[in-house]
C-alpha cells in the first residue's frame, strides 16, 4: 500500500461518510506517514500501521 515491505491488513471499519480505517501490519522501513505519532520505524520486524481512507480511495490525512 506503501513501503517497500509487506503490508498485511487484519481489521476494516467504514464510516457511515464512506471512509475506511484499515489495521494490520508492515515490514516496510519507509511506510509514508502523515501527522504520525511515531515518524520513522522502531526497526523491528512487524510494525503496526493503521491507514484511513476517503471515500474515494484516496489517502486522508
Amino acid at each position: 500500500m506503501g513501503g517497500s515491505g509487506e503490508d498485511l491488513f487484519r481489521a476494516c471499519t467504514v464510516t457511515q461518510r464512506g471512509e475506511a480505517t484499515l489495521a494490520g501490519s508492515t515490514t516496510s522501513t519507509d511506510w509514508p506517514t502523515v501527522n504520525a505519532q511515531q515518524r520513522r520505524s522502531a526497526g523491528g520486524p512487524d510494525e503496526v500501521i493503521v491507514a484511513k481512507l476517503r471515500r474515494a480511495g484516496s489517502k486522508a490525512d
